[in-house]
């Protein structure tokens, strides 16, 4: 079980541990915003879900590291050439470059599609297989979102501080 760490502004940092959570309690740096139910953190107090430190934090950038599972996400589990949105089991990733000719699976040239989608597309181009992205694929901006995006148990708390990106 994990804890969202927000900054003084309310922006994601970090999921710590149980360790982390405790310090930063018990040196009074936090505000507790919302707890896992019937988890006990201390006697009579819920396991935090999502704190927020009360001073200004400065945060080194870490970088955005490129998975399958983050390129659902990102894609909002939605078919990146009929815009139908689907479940995990009914998309694929489609190398927009075909793996054959080149292509690296990276943020930009990997996206979802259905299943049916990437077996006509195959191993074409786009402009051999008659097909058009809706959008192009990019990085997402903000790393913390594809940490979420990997995460087995969220709480409902969460996802208002990850927007699509």
């Amino acid at each position: 079980m994990k804890t969202l760490k927000l900054d003084a502004n309310y922006k994601p940092i970090e999921f710590i541990s149980f360790r982390k959570v405790i310090k930063l309690f018990v040196n009074e740096k936090i505000d507790v915003l919302a707890c896992w139910d019937g988890e006990s953190f201390v006697e009579g107090l819920d396991y935090p879900a999502t704190i927020r430190l009360r001073e200004y934090a400065r945060i080194k950038p870490i970088g955005v590291k490129f998975s399958f599972k983050a390129v659902f996400r990102r894609d909002a589990y939605t078919c990146q050439y009929t815009g139908k949105k689907l479940s995990g089991k009914e998309l694929t990733i489609d190398h927009i470059v075909p793996k054959k000719l080149g292509g690296k699976s990276c943020w930009t040239n990997c996206c979802t599609a259905s299943w049916e989608i990437n077996a006509i597309k195959g191993h074409k181009t786009l402009e051999q297989s008659g097909l058009k992205l809706l959008r192009k694929p990019s990085v997402p901006k903000d790393p913390m979102f594809l940490e979420f995006s990997n995460l087995e148990d969220t709480h409902p708390d969460w996802s208002q501080y990850f927007q699509e990106m």
